[in-house]
């Protein structure tokens, strides 16, 4: 009666420490949502900082288009 336990126990951990591959553990739909966040940032940085001055009006519409995909990813990350 004990090894019928055992082996029950011994089949209930595989289970739960099965492992599985990364990429079948990764989402991929946030995933790259993250990679564009993480390149996209520092991109409007430095094309704002390189190829910019201070008032012209391509200089606010990059502040205002980082403004605005900074609220909409945020919103969007709340919503999940």
């Amino acid at each position: 009666m004990e090894k019928g336990n055992h082996n029950k126990k011994r089949k209930l951990v595989n289970i739960l420490y099965q492992t599985v591959a990364i990429i079948e553990n990764v989402y991929w739909k946030e995933f790259g949502l993250l990679v564009f966040v993480w390149v996209s940032f520092p991109a409007l940085q430095i094309g704002k900082e390189n190829y910019t001055t201070t008032c012209p009006t391509f200089y606010w519409a990059l502040n205002l288009l980082q403004g605005i995909s900074s609220l909409l990813l945020t919103s969007w990350f709340a919503a999940l």
